[in-house]
């Protein structure tokens, strides 16, 4: 808008105040005054144009009083917009506007859900925090609802590279969801994961989870089925544009076992104050799947799963103005489903975790802690005759994280993109704390490892990523551990 506009728009505001229009006025001057009629003074209503000379003047001298301070106005406000360059001003103007725009978009298309009358932010806070491709059926018309991600990355090794270590090329997974909603309160939801492209080359084909739900209460709602425990960041989310780095933290692969599902059934709701919470029973971790290398393999994925002991998991989390959110969570479960004799196993698994995100600045932690009681029982069962020091089932395992990353798209550009750099440290261990067995056994230290990640995550669209960084490990062993740049794309719709 230029200073000749805006004095336009200002003087038509000031007169409409004052109960004229410039059209009345311009009518007015240009109407001569009837020689044969008298003025006549309404009585019952007020007039906008006094009919007597006096109340005429008077009328003149308080819209002349108005010009005048109308007048001084504009030229403070000329000369202060003087002072800058020809068209600074509006550049100005227009680049505050656009990073508002974008700062809303960002919140608006943050997660891909429908329009609902409560808003996204709502609909996750009550339903508790799951996957995207599930979030999006609770603001849906009653029906079929359709969804899935994929991922897919190119790995280089950089450095000790071993014989026999190659680049590899792979279509990490692709997972199709699918969700039916028979009422505002009944739903059901579930996705199937094809990893590696096909069921051969070590490949998979597994269902997610796939559960019914029942809406009662915001406070008191029902789940039930083959459920994602909701434990760490990214156990229930894990889509590709919801996590830095081609591939995910390495605590929450080894000693979070995500992606963890088992069949239960549970509660979750939302309580007074913004907490947040979900208990599940479920089936239990298997112990003769334990290892070394940490409980991933543990996992029975429904898969005719032993069912002689069972679990269960409890999960709090506290959202801040949406901007902030710290949590923990617990899981505690036989393990031994009756296949030793004389001692049982069980395993509990607690971790805790924080997230900051405030203009493009995001910070993110987490601890898990891991413990199997029984665990010497359990290593002599497991490796009666063994004496290297691999074959021991810790007592303890640990791990956590810290990742720091900043949107600097806002910096070079004013669209709905997003571009940040980030960086990560890891330090886990699987073999924390070891059993008294006695023999040649002890730490195997390989298995303490540290990790350092830093890349870039771009977005052209909040539902599409595009990523790069490079890994590097070490041992407290001090033995070669490959350092890798990955580059990687992932989509979600």
């Amino acid at each position: 808008m230029n200073s000749r506009c805006f004095v336009r728009w200002s003087l038509a505001a000031c007169l409409a105040v004052c109960g004229a229009t410039p059209l009345a006025m311009a009518q007015h001057a240009k109407k001569p005054a009837p020689a044969s009629q008298p003025s006549i003074q309404p009585t019952s209503q007020p007039t906008s144009q006094p009919a007597s000379p006096p109340g005429r003047d008077r009328w003149k001298r308080q819209m002349q009083q108005r010009m005048d301070a109308l007048t001084r106005e504009m030229k403070a406000m000329r000369a202060k917009y003087d002072k800058l360059r020809p068209g600074q001003w509006q550049k100005k103007l227009s680049h505050e506007i656009d990073v508002l725009a974008e700062e809303i978009g960002k919140l608006e298309h943050r997660h891909p859900i429908p329009e609902h009358e409560h808003g996204a932010h709502h609909l996750s806070q009550l339903y508790g925090r799951g996957p995207d491709t599930v979030l999006k059926l609770y603001g849906a018309k009653a029906g079929f609802s359709v969804g899935g991600y994929g991922e897919v990355l190119l790995g280089m090794h950089v450095h000790d590279r071993q014989r026999g270590e190659h680049n590899t090329a792979d279509f990490l997974r692709y997972v199709q969801y699918f969700g039916y909603k028979f009422s505002e309160k009944l739903f059901i939801n579930a996705e199937l994961e094809i990893e590696h492209s096909s069921t051969e080359h070590g490949g998979e084909l597994t269902v997610e989870f796939a559960y019914a739900e029942y809406l009662l209460h915001p406070m008191l709602n029902l789940r039930a089925g083959v459920l994602l425990m909701p434990v760490g960041w990214l156990n229930e989310v894990h889509e590709p544009t919801t996590y830095h780095g081609v591939l995910r933290p390495d605590v929450e692969r080894v000693v979070l076992p995500s992606t963890w599902s088992e069949l239960g059934v549970g509660l979750f709701g939302r309580l007074p104050g913004g907490l947040t919470y979900k208990l599940y029973f479920v089936t239990a971790l298997d112990a003769t799947r334990f290892s070394p290398e940490g409980w991933s393999e543990a996992r029975q994925r429904v898969a005719a799963a032993k069912f002689d002991d069972f679990g269960g998991v409890l999960r709090l989390d506290y959202s801040w103005h949406g901007k902030a959110v710290f949590g923990a969570s617990c899981y505690v479960g036989g393990a031994d489903h009756n296949q030793f004799v004389g001692f049982n196993v069980t395993a509990l698994l607690a971790e805790a975790h924080a997230q900051v995100r405030t203009h493009g600045l995001e910070l993110r932690a987490l601890g898990a802690f891991g413990t199997v009681f029984g665990a010497r029982e359990l290593s002599l069962a497991l490796y009666p005759e063994s004496g290297t020091e691999r074959d021991l089932i810790a007592r303890h395992i640990y791990g956590w994280y810290a990742e720091v990353a900043y949107d600097l798209w806002p910096l070079v550009g004013s669209s709905l993109r997003y571009l940040a750099v980030f960086a990560r440290f890891e330090m886990y261990d699987t073999q924390a704390d070891l059993p008294e067995v006695g023999g040649e056994r002890e730490h195997h230290r390989e298995m303490a490892k540290r990790v350092f990640d830093v890349g870039l995550t771009f977005k052209p669209h909040p539902q599409i990523v595009l990523k790069v960084d490079l890994r590097e490990y070490w041992n407290a062993a001090g033995t070669p551990a490959v350092d890798t740049v990955y580059i990687g794309g992932g989509f979600m719709y």
